[in-house]
């Protein structure tokens, strides 16, 4: 906030009652205030917050279209996990919003017209210690790397056929 009042920009973790997971909010800052350093202030007073309600992980969701909010997941020690090619959901919002001013980016990227693809990231906030697995042997490889990734040690478990 302005020494005026005027709020310059929001940043912000959305909690949820059901796991202590806490997902980053949208980053915004209001243009004549950019330049100033005001996402990194704001980035680390929120990790000092989220360490404080002891939350296990963070994650964040980002469409692949703006880089910017990628970097942001990034710069916060989150890890890329994942990738969801055409988010529909995503791009019936965008949709739905075409009609509204867009910001630059999506003008560049026409928007409603490219497919919407979201990217996923997440960090440990508490060490999970190493993590027990079930899966098939032919995703074996790709979850070690995220796992890995993540700085988490895995074992995969060897499955059983169904009784009955």
């Amino acid at each position: 906030m302005a020494t005026d009042g005027e709020i310059v920009a929001h940043d912000g973790v959305m909690r949820s009652d059901q796991a202590p997971l806490g997902e980053l909010g949208t980053l915004a800052v209001a243009p004549a205030h950019r330049g100033h350093g005001l996402p990194k202030l704001m980035g680390d007073r929120l990790q000092e917050e989220i360490k404080r309600l002891k939350l296990f992980g963070l994650f964040g969701q980002a469409v692949t279209i703006h880089t910017i909010s990628q970097e942001a997941s990034e710069n916060r020690g989150l890890h890329a996990t994942g990738i969801k090619l055409l988010d529909i959901r995503a791009h019936l919002k965008t949709l739905q919003l075409r009609h509204l001013p867009s910001p630059p980016w999506e003008r560049e990227v026409e928007p409603g017209l490219q497919r919407i693809s979201t990217a996923f990231y997440f960090k440990y906030l508490l060490s999970p210690g190493p993590q027990a697995i079930c899966a098939p042997p032919r995703h074996r490889e790709m979850l070690a790397k995220i796992y890995g990734n993540l700085g988490v040690k895995v074992q995969f478990l060897e499955g059983s056929p169904p009784e009955g």
